[in-house]
């Protein structure tokens, strides 16, 4: 049983992603706040024995608003794309969503916000295919359409981060 000791308060983190690279360090996402009033995006990596190698924050970094990681997924290479929601600080309930690349040193590559067809809300599932493009897939809700016609977006990026495709599926 492992302790992660860490000026960071881990027992007020919100875990939403694990993995394992190919030399087996393991990769932790969430969020975490400070006592509980404003939360950020965390990355924590570990070795294969627990023990913390580096953690990382990105609050604001990613789109200029409070950001929360949702699901990871590590490259034969050993970057990692994670797939995060913020809140656009507008005062409506819109949320965006988007990918971030890291590489494993914990330093940002590109970040992509989503621009579905209604309110993007959090990704559900980031896979990469053997080229590592990506495929993300997250619920699109279009607020202003009869009925408030909701169903699933699927977007396909590069992997430098070039948008292939944006659809809407219903």
């Amino acid at each position: 049983k492992k302790r992660l000791d860490s000026p960071i308060n881990f027992a007020a983190a919100s875990w939403s992603g694990l993995s394992v690279d190919s030399s087996n360090n393991i990769y932790l996402c969430g969020e975490f706040s400070y006592e509980w009033v404003d939360s950020e995006s965390l990355l924590v990596k570990l070795n294969e024995n627990g023990d913390i190698i580096w953690k990382k924050t990105f609050n604001g970094s990613l789109s200029g608003a409070n950001s929360y990681f949702n699901s990871l997924t590590i490259s034969p290479s050993n970057n990692i794309y994670i797939s995060f929601d913020s809140n656009n600080n507008t005062g409506d309930i819109s949320r965006d969503t988007g990918i971030v690349k890291i590489n494993s040193s914990g330093d940002i590559l590109w970040q992509k916000i989503i621009r579905g067809f209604g309110t993007e809300w959090p990704g559900a599932s980031i896979v990469l295919d053997s080229s590592e493009n990506v495929y993300f897939c997250f619920r699109d809700v279009v607020l202003n359409s009869p009925g408030n016609r909701s169903g699933v977006g699927l977007a396909k990026f590069t992997s430098n981060g070039d948008l292939v495709y944006n659809k809407h599926i219903t």
